[in-house]
């Protein structure tokens, strides 16, 4: 027969169901759990062993046993479990511990209700999130009346007017905010959008994007004051800079040291680069330039910038630059899978570093050969 694990077991898979029940104002109860076979015995004192278990692990358990005598050839007369339940939902609750969140669910299940009948169609298929976010309720459905009633408010989330609220509580209920609101409040909300900020009419702060003007030629035709700028991305993509030649590097630093190049602009651009210049048109119609570390990571974004603009050309992230200056490669280890998208040598290089388990950091590289590098990719890809 079952132990006491595998019957608990049993009622926690149940769990859930009751708690639909609960929802649905259903009943499961009498609530019947499998009882296994008797083990097969050597001796009617092991018979009469396990037997005793049984019914010890049903008391504790709060079951209700019912039993019936059978006549067995080895062991005559005596009492087997035929059936075992919970009679209602103390005895079930008890056994699982869940008697004081069963309670705390009800309570939360009738707030929700009472404060925002739209989600009645949620509760059911979600009484684990429920549960999950037990302790917030009354900030959570405040939350949602609030936007229901501001919709596509144009504010920033710290300037949300809603009481016990403040910034950490969206960054960290995003996810049941925004599930509990397109049912609440479905015409303020943008599904086609990714972000919680743009699904549902907020502000955000932008990311910035850095960008240094090259040829001071070109900075001064463009009508820009500075060099060095730090645009939000929404204007960067806005940019009339189509035609020049764009150095992309993953370090400030290496950003900061480029030299002048006809034509030329440099962009900061770290793990996040591809998603900050997507659907940048004038990037589209540039000739583009990766340079970065010679490790996972640095190909990594080569990759990913390379699925966005194809045109995008690497330097110094070869095998002929790798050669040149292994010496100042450092031990790394590379858990990540080799990214598709990338040139031969590219793959080469990368197969290399991680067989060898090395990486070569950007600003390692001597920067003379950098400027000579530079210069020679700039004029091949005009």
């Amino acid at each position: 027969m079952f132990d006491r694990a595998e019957l608990l077991a049993q009622a926690r898979r149940r769990y859930e169901e009751f708690l639909r029940a609960v929802v649905e104002g259903a009943t499961l109860f009498p609530l019947e759990l499998r009882i296994g076979k008797t083990r097969r015995a050597d001796s009617y004192a092991e018979r009469a062993a396990e037997l005793a278990e049984f019914r010890a692990t049903a008391v504790a358990l709060h079951l209700t046993v019912e039993w019936r005598t059978v006549n067995d050839p080895r062991f005559g007369p005596h009492e087997r479990p035929e059936r075992a339940f919970f009679a209602d939902e103390t005895a079930f609750l008890g056994a699982l511990g869940k008697t004081e969140e069963a309670r705390w669910f009800r309570e939360d299940v009738t707030l929700i209700r009472a404060e925002c009948p739209p989600l009645e169609s949620w509760l059911a298929g979600n009484v684990r999130a429920v549960i999950q976010h037990r302790a917030t309720w009354p900030e959570l459905l405040r939350v949602v009346r609030w936007f229901c009633a501001n919709p596509r408010s144009g504010l920033y989330l710290r300037q949300l007017p809603v009481e016990g609220v403040d910034t950490k509580f969206f960054e960290m209920r995003t996810p049941i905010l925004d599930a509990l609101l397109l049912l609440a409040n479905p015409a303020g909300v943008d599904v086609s959008a990714g972000r919680f900020e743009q699904r549902h009419g907020l502000r955000w702060e932008q990311p910035l994007i850095r960008l240094r003007f090259l040829d001071p030629q070109m900075q001064a035709a463009r009508g820009f004051p500075v060099a060095d700028l730090a645009i939000p991305a929404p204007a960067f993509r806005q940019l009339a800079l189509s035609g020049a030649t764009v150095v992309i590097t993953e370090n400030l630093r290496n950003f900061l040291a480029l030299p002048e190049l006809a034509d030329g602009v440099a962009v900061q651009g770290g793990g996040d680069a591809a998603a900050l210049l997507a659907e940048t048109s004038w990037l589209a119609a540039s000739r583009i330039l990766y340079w970065g570390d010679l490790d996972a990571r640095g190909f990594a974004i080569l990759a990913r910038l390379r699925r966005i603009f194809p045109q995008t050309a690497s330097v110094l992230m070869d095998e002929a630059t790798l050669d040149a200056n292994l010496r100042l490669a450092v031990p790394h280890e590379s858990p990540e899978e080799p990214p598709d998208g990338l040139y031969p040598d590219e793959q080469r290089t990368l197969e290399r570093l991680r067989a060898a388990r090395l990486r070569l950091e950007q600003e390692r590289i001597p920067f003379a050969t950098v400027l000579e590098t530079l210069r020679y990719a700039t004029v091949a890809c005009r």
